[in-house]
């Protein structure tokens, strides 16, 4: 019996401490500029017609939105070409970035498969997803049937040198979390235009629509998470095979536990 409770407690303790498989909350710096991350999440709000929500105030305000769970990896919801296909979208940017994306276990950055045009920021917003001022983007796949990671070239504008990082944060030269996602599942059948740089076209969002707002500094850099801002969806968190075993695992060994509880008690 103590053998099952210790496992128990050991598997549920590696899930939760392990912070590349369970992300936490993590409240971005206020120091962004020219804005901040809340105020990205308020202006795609304005731009969607859903002022009520638009009423954050700081990043703290934010939390709500923030998706807490495990978010290295992703998967997509719907195949190509279909109407709900996945969608990346720019909203803002510093320096100039490129998202890209890469299959879970592949090498980086030689597989990236960068999906988005490369954005030059210091300026607030990219456009206002209208169909005469598009937001920058494209409809994308992972090109992989599993897991894949996002991953963000960033070129300085200071000595013109590319680094990358990615979702999943072990991947990272500093080992620092450079990405936070937000869940905006508000913005569902809100339509904004998207040009990928030869075309426009309507992207309808989908339920499973995130932001994601990136540090593009080594270090951590001011955390202020305001390096990169893109939305994302039809595309979900997808747990990692180790944290969905060690899950299982606790559970398993807690079921255990109140069996032969039971057993002892009958």
């Amino acid at each position: 019996m103590k053998k099952l409770i210790l496992t128990a407690l050991i598997s549920m303790g590696f899930v939760l401490c392990n912070a590349n498989a369970w992300a936490g909350l993590v409240t971005p710096n206020n120091s962004g500029t020219p804005n901040q991350v809340y105020q990205d999440i308020n202006y795609v709000f304005n731009q969607a017609g859903l002022s009520s929500y638009a009423t954050l105030t700081s990043n703290a305000d934010a939390n709500s939105y923030e998706y807490t769970g495990p978010d290295s990896y992703w998967k997509e919801l719907a195949p190509t070409g279909s109407s709900a296909a996945a969608a990346y979208i720019s909203v803002g940017a510093a320096n100039t970035n490129t998202l890209g994306v890469f299959d879970q276990g592949s090498s980086v950055p030689s597989s990236i498969n960068y999906i988005t045009p490369p954005e030059t920021g210091l300026s607030i917003f990219l456009g206002t997803g209208t169909n005469s001022n598009p937001f920058p983007g494209s409809i994308a796949t992972s090109g992989t049937n599993g897991g894949f990671g996002f991953a963000l070239q960033t070129v300085s504008h200071y000595n013109g040198q590319p680094s990358y990082w990615y979702s999943d944060s072990t991947l990272n030269s500093d080992s620092q979390l450079h990405m936070l996602a937000y869940s905006l599942p508000q913005l569902a059948g809100t339509t904004f235009y998207v040009n990928n740089g030869s075309t426009t076209e309507p992207i309808t969002l989908g339920s499973d629509t995130y932001l994601l707002a990136w540090e593009d500094s080594n270090g951590g850099g001011d955390f202020d998470y305001k390096d990169s801002v893109m939305l994302v969806t039809n595309v979900i968190p997808a747990p990692e095979p180790m944290t969905l075993v060690l899950f299982a695992v606790g559970v398993i060994a807690l079921f255990g536990f109140a069996w032969r509880k039971r057993l002892a008690i009958a």
